[in-house]
Order: C-alpha cells, then sequence, then structure tokens
C-alpha cells in the first residue's frame, strides 16, 4: 500500500512520516535539517468511504477486496494530495520563496526559481536542489529545461548561480553558534 501511495502521489512519498498519537488536541511541528519550525501546526482529517455489501462480498475474490481498498486509499491520497500542494503553496507564498515562471517554462524560469529559495549543500560540497513539480505537461517542460541546462549560455548562469548559492550557505553555516 505504501509502494501504491508512493507511486501514485509522488509529494506523499518524499515526505517523512511521524508517528503521532491520539490526544485531545493532536498536533506537530515541523522539522527541516534538525531544526524547527516556529509555529505548531493542527493535524487535518482526512478520510474515504469504502463499501462493500454483504451479497457481494460473497463474490468478491481476495484480489477484488484488496483492489477496493486501494481505490479508497486513492481516493482519500487524492484529498492529502490536494491538500498538501494547497498547504505548500501558501507556506512557501507566506515565505516569499515563489518565483512567477511563463507558460513554456524555460531554463531561465528555473534559474529564477532556484534564485528565490535557500540551497543548502552536503558534506562534500554538493548542491542539494530542490524538487520541481507539475502536472503531467509542466513535467515535461521543466524535464526539457533541465535538459537544457548543460548547454550554453544557461551551463554558466547555473553554475553562477550555485556558487551564489554556495557562498550564501556557508555564510549561513558560519553564522550559526554551536552550543556547548
Amino acid at each position: 500500500m505504501k509502494e501504491y501511495v508512493k507511486q501514485r502521489f509522488p509529494l506523499q512519498g518524499m515526505v517523512r512520516r511521524q508517528v503521532i498519537h491520539e490526544g485531545t488536541d493532536p498536533h506537530y511541528q515541523s522539522e527541516f535539517q534538525g531544526e524547527f519550525e516556529d509555529e505548531v501546526t493542527k493535524l487535518k482529517k482526512f478520510s474515504a468511504d469504502a463499501h462493500f455489501q454483504k451479497d457481494e462480498l460473497r463474490d468478491m475474490s481476495l484480489s477484488d477486496v484488496f483492489q477496493r481498498f486501494l481505490d479508497t486509499v486513492g481516493k482519500m491520497g487524492e484529498k492529502v494530495e490536494i491538500a498538501s500542494i494547497q498547504d505548500l503553496d501558501d507556506k512557501l507564498t507566506e515565505k516569499g520563496q515563489i518565483a512567477s515562471v511563463s507558460k513554456e517554462f524555460t531554463p531561465d524560469d528555473i534559474l529564477k526559481s532556484l534564485d528565490t529559495v535557500l540551497i543548502s549543500f552536503d558534506k562534500d560540497g554538493k548542491a542539494q536542489l530542490p524538487t520541481f513539480m507539475g502536472g503531467e505537461e509542466a513535467s515535461k517542460k521543466i524535464a526539457e529545461a533541465f535538459k537544457k541546462l548543460d548547454e550554453e549560455p544557461y551551463l554558466t548562469k547555473f553554475r553562477d548561480l550555485i556558487e551564489k548559492k554556495k557562498r550564501e550557505w556557508d555564510a549561513r553555516e558560519n553564522s550559526r553558534k554551536l552550543v556547548d
């Protein structure tokens, strides 16, 4: 089931899961690379109904029952995916990490988008680029635009941008205070 969700709803497949036990006021605090955000978020409730008629169950194979279960998971997953994308859009808009791009989505749009977000680097100094997501048509345009980043003049612009982001990241890391 988890693999089904990851394949059908890619955003949910990327999210780290956190077990949250029931209570009178369930909430969670977002964490990014060991640093918690300032706000606490209320949990949202999602549900989807699965109905089986008694007579229908007699004639169903285990495979049929499981498929009905996956259909129900799909309905709920769709609700979660839509809400997640909306929450992500709201959060990024609030933080000012959005960029208006052209309808054709060009390499310049990728560079513009990357310039608006913080980029981290791994221990080897390799940029940890954000994930670009879009619908079926948009994803094709994004993939084509990324391919063109390997060509001039975009390659030089991309390298310059990554160097700039590395300097910004180094400055952020160097300004952090370590606590004993």
